[in-house]
C-alpha cells in the first residue's frame, strides 16, 4: 500500500468514527428522551388526577425519571465529541493531512467518546439491540484506530525518501538534465505539484523531458504559475503536452494565480506527497547554477493547497480573455 492509499484508508476510517458516533448519539437521545417523556406524563396525569399508583412499572418509571434525566445529560455530553470526531474526519478527507496534534484530538476525543458510551450502556436500559450498541463502541474503535494509524499502520518513510540535495553545473546541461530525471523525478511518485511564477513554453519543454520515460509513476501533475508568459505559442504547447500526457495516464492541470498571491510568491517548488524541492525556473533548470534542495514537505505542502485554492484555471482564464 502507497502513502496515497494509506491517506485515503486513514480518512475513511475517520469519517466512518465521526459519522457512527453521531448517530448512535441520536440514538440515544431519542431513546432517553422517549423514556422521560413517559415518565413525565404518568407523573402529570398522576399529580393532575390525584391518582394512587400501585402498578409496580408505573412505579418504577416515576422514580426512574431522575436518572433518565441524569442519562440525557450525560449522552449531551457525549455530543460534542462525536462532532469533533465527524470533524476531524472530514478534515482529514479533505486535506489529506493528518498533523500530531489531529491525531491527537481525534485519540482523545474518540476515548471519551468510548467511555461516555460505556458508562450509559451500564447504566441504562435503552432498549437498542446489540446492532445499534456495536455501532458506537465501533466508532470510537475507528476513531482511537484513525489517530494511531499514521503512527502504527501507515508506511513509515524509508531513509531513502529524504530530499539529498541535487547540484546543478551550468556547463553540463545535458548531463543536468540527466541528473535531474534520476535524482528528482524518479524520486518522486504519485501527484506531483509544481510552484513556478515563471512557467513558460521553454518551462513546459523542460517538464515534457523530465517526466519522459517515468510516466507510469505519476497521476496527476499541478503547475501553479503567474501566467505573464503565456501566449498563442504557449496555448498550443500546452495543450499538445497535456494531450500526450493523458494519452500516457497522466493529468496535467494549470493554474494562474492571483496578482497579490503572484506578488508575494518568491520561492518554486515542486513535491509529491512526501518529499518537497526548491528548484531553479523550470526554463533554465539544467542551466542555472544553483543547488536543488529539500524543504519542509508539510510547509510546502499547505502553501501551495492554500495558493491553489485561490487560483484560476488556465482554460478558463483563456476562456475568459477571449471574449
Amino acid at each position: 500500500m502507497d502513502v496515497n492509499e494509506s491517506k485515503r484508508l486513514n480518512a475513511v476510517l475517520a469519517v466512518a468514527a465521526g459519522f457512527g458516533a453521531l448517530l448512535s448519539v441520536f440514538y440515544y437521545l431519542q431513546r432517553l428522551s422517549y423514556y422521560l417523556g413517559e415518565a413525565y406524563g404518568v407523573l402529570a396525569s398522576v399529580k393532575a388526577y390525584n391518582i394512587t399508583v400501585s402498578s409496580s412499572p408505573l412505579l418504577n418509571l416515576i422514580s426512574a425519571s431522575g436518572a433518565l434525566s441524569v442519562g440525557l445529560y450525560l449522552v449531551y455530553t457525549m455530543l460534542p465529541f462525536a462532532i469533533i470526531m465527524f470533524a476531524m474526519g472530514v478534515s482529514l478527507f479533505v486535506s489529506r493531512q493528518f498533523t500530531k496534534r489531529d491525531s491527537a484530538v481525534m485519540g482523545l476525543s474518540s476515548v471519551a467518546f468510548l467511555f461516555l458510551t460505556a458508562v450509559t450502556e451500564f447504566s441504562f436500559n435503552l432498549g437498542i439491540s446489540v446492532i445499534d450498541d456495536y455501532i458506537a463502541y465501533a466508532s470510537a474503535v475507528l476513531g482511537i484506530a484513525a489517530a494511531l494509524y499514521p503512527y502504527v499502520y501507515a508506511p513509515k518513510k524509508s531513509e531513502s525518501r529524504r530530499a539529498y540535495p541535487i547540484e546543478i553545473n551550468p556547463d553540463t546541461p545535458y548531463t543536468n538534465f540527466l541528473i535531474l530525471t534520476n535524482k528528482l523525478m524518479k524520486r518522486l511518485s504519485g501527484e506531483i505539484r509544481v510552484l513556478d511564477m515563471h512557467f513558460d513554453v521553454r518551462g513546459a519543454e523542460n517538464l515534457a523531458r523530465l517526466v519522459n520515460g517515468s510516466e507510469s509513476r505519476y497521476s496527476k501533475i499541478y503547475v501553479l504559475s503567474k501566467g505573464e508568459r503565456l501566449g498563442r505559442e504557449f496555448d498550443r504547447a500546452y495543450y499538445d503536452l497535456k494531450d500526450e500526457l493523458k494519452n500516457k495516464g497522466v493529468e496535467l492541470e494549470l493554474r494562474l494565480l492571483s496578482d497579490d498571491d503572484a506578488l508575494a510568491q518568491h520561492e518554486r517548488l515542486i513535491m509529491d506527497n512526501t518529499l518537497a524541492y526548491k528548484i531553479p525556473p523550470l526554463n533554465i533548470i539544467n542551466k542555472k547554477s544553483e543547488h536543488i534542495v529539500g524543504v519542509n514537505h508539510s510547509d510546502a505542502y499547505a502553501r501551495f493547497s492554500k495558493l491553489w485554492d485561490r487560483s484560476e484555471k488556465y482554460e478558463n482564464r483563456v476562456r475568459d480573455e477571449g471574449k
